[in-house]
């Protein structure tokens, strides 16, 4: 990958189907958006109740995108400002892995392929070995168990099995399958040394992130102590972190330039502390992280590799006519299914932009932020979903440019209720108050919420002054809704929209059912 060569500098702080009830399954329907909803008169009750819910929370009402209606679309529960294009935060993932599904299938996996270029006498490969990425985001320990090496360690163990103990050349990373642009430009520079703002490449290991792991020095104000890991030259650190008092809250921030490795490490880390605390930071240079890593493992399985480990765009020689290539492996990823999942449940950007990317080059042959938004946009106008006012800048809604109406996202989830990958979307959405998502925490303030818990699944969504939450509440007994609410200039960093959607929900919920 050729590498923008502008240095930037950034300082960032590092913190520390519906379940589907069997009873709720619904015969599948024409596979359009349904006629426009009958406008029941909204209850002059839940008008005021949710004005006063915006209000005491201090959300400009102009502000917020609010619709709830019915499972068939035939009836409106509740509208405010429905037609209003909105930041959508994290429920952009909706848009992502609803486009997927329908463009690339539930089975659709991810492949990584090892290809030896060169002839193969006695133990010895007179070449290198080449590894060609197609986007694959799950090269790491998410489902290998926590081993995050899994699949290099597999790749060393069949090359010793085919007899390959010595390799003359290097290890050579290609990552063509996608453009050279690894974060969207409409991202805050703040977001580049957070792991949610990690760069987007064909050729990805460990979510483009290195584990930096610290300790408190001997004394006060001493030097904190650190170890990268893994430690394969990806990242330099200068490190400036120091040891704080005992009884003081540490935190660390890093410098980053985008084009170099090198980041500046600051803050603190308390004495008191025993257990080393954990920092997630990206790397500039995936490519190069990838290779440089699998040749480190190689040689811990005792292949030697004499050459560098290398982007194949800094391969200047073409491969003469003459060499033999042989594609030697290729690493499978789990399905589609369960990578959504992933997306949706734990809100995983660094997926959801792979994803996004992925759906550009195999839908319209442009592995890039441009190429997914287009193929998003056809998946919407196939469907029947109006694009005005819709624009889909990156695939996980960092960006604070995306656009969604309230009345596109309830459009989408019926759309989706009717689509083959049905129970595969609304599987890989959070369910409040359960533990394997970012609803765990929601609808949780008193025991009207926590009896509604269960029934609410969505996406949910959070950046600065945004919070959203987009799905299906279908209680045991009552009617069931879909509704999207996303609300817009929330005062502070926007912590107060959380409380206030799970008070709105809920007071829609008793609306419709008393």
């Amino acid at each position: 990958m050729r590498r923008l060569r502008r240095v930037l500098t950034i300082v960032v702080l590092v913190g520390g189907v519906l379940g589907l009830p069997a009873g709720l399954a619904q015969a599948p329907a024409p596979r359009r958006p349904a006629a426009p909803a009958a406008q029941k008169p909204v209850p002059p009750s839940l008008d005021a109740t949710i004005r006063g819910i915006l209000q005491k929370y201090r959300i400009p009402a102009a502000s917020a995108g609010i619709l709830a209606q019915s499972p068939d679309g035939k009836t409106t529960y509740y509208s405010l400002n429905p037609d209003t294009p909105l930041i959508p935060a994290s429920n952009m993932k909706l848009w992502t892995t609803a486009a997927a599904l329908d463009e690339l299938g539930p089975a659709y996996r991810f492949s990584t392929n090892l290809t030896l270029v060169g002839r193969i006498e006695g133990d010895t490969l007179h070449g290198d070995l080449w590894v060609t990425g197609r986007g694959d985001p799950t090269i790491s320990g998410r489902f290998e168990g926590g081993d995050r090496f899994a699949q290099m360690k597999r790749w060393a163990d069949e090359l010793l099995s085919a007899g390959i103990r010595r390799v003359t050349g290097g290890v050579v990373g290609d990552d063509d399958f996608f453009d050279d642009v690894l974060r969207h430009p409409d991202w805050k520079p703040a977001h580049y040394a957070e792991w949610y703002g990690a760069p987007v490449c064909a050729l990805s290991f460990n979510d483009n992130c290195v584990d930096i792991h610290w300790k408190p020095g001997p004394t006060l104000n001493s030097p904190a102590a650190y170890s990268i890991d893994p430690d394969v030259g990806a990242l330099a650190l200068r490190n400036n972190v120091k040891t704080s008092a005992r009884n003081s809250r540490d935190g660390r921030y890093y410098l980053v330039s985008v084009g170099s490795p090198t980041a500046e490490a600051l803050g603190t880390v308390r004495l008191s502390r025993t257990i080393p605390v954990q920092d997630f930071l990206p790397v500039d240079n995936p490519t190069y992280y990838f290779v440089s890593t699998f040749k480190q493992v190689l040689e811990s399985r005792g292949i030697q590799v004499a050459g560098p480990a290398v982007d194949r765009d800094e391969v200047r020689r073409a491969v003469p006519r003459d060499v033999p290539v042989r594609r030697f492996s290729v690493a499978w990823s789990p399905d589609l299914a369960e990578i959504v999942k992933v997306i949706n449940r734990r809100s995983q950007n660094f997926y959801a932009e792979m994803l996004l990317k992925t759906i550009g080059k195999e839908s319209r042959g442009e592995g890039s932020f441009s190429g997914g938004e287009r193929a998003i946009l056809e998946f919407m106008r196939r469907s029947e979903i109006p694009t005005e006012g819709f624009r889909q800048a990156d695939g996980s809604g960092l960006a604070d440019t995306n656009r969604v109406k309230p009345r596109q996202f309830v459009a989408l989830l019926r759309v989706m209720d009717a689509h083959p990958a049905r129970a595969v979307f609304w599987d890989s959405l959070p369910v409040g108050g359960r533990a394997d998502g970012s609803m765990r925490n929601r609808f949780q303030a008193d025991a009207r919420q926590r009896r509604l818990a269960g029934a609410v699944q969505a996406k949910t969504g959070s950046i600065n002054s945004v919070r959203a939450l987009s799905g299906a509440c279908r209680p045991d007994h009552g009617k069931p809704f879909y509704f999207s609410v996303v609300l817009n200039d929330i005062p502070g960093a926007g912590a107060a929209g959380t409380p206030a959607i799970d008070e709105i929900v809920l007071a829609i919920h008793q609306a419709i059912n008393d």
